[in-house]
């Protein structure tokens, strides 16, 4: 999964109110969260974590 970092202050996905992940939904953000947390180990992009809003997706999710 291709990931496509959002910044900005004035980025209205980043400023945002995310909603939790339910249970039942867990294995619709598996994908997401192993990408994630591939994004922040290649040494090209020196991350030491990211958050799912980060990345366009309203959800409170988070890898460090």
């Amino acid at each position: 999964m291709k990931l496509t970092i959002q910044t900005g202050q004035d980025n209205p996905i980043l400023r945002e109110k995310s909603t939790p992940v339910k249970t039942h939904e867990l294995h619709l953000y598996r994908t997401l969260g192993e990408s994630m947390v591939t994004y922040i180990k290649n040494p090209k992009h020196k991350g030491i974590g990211l958050a799912a809003p980060q990345v366009g997706v309203n959800k409170r999710i988070i890898v460090v």
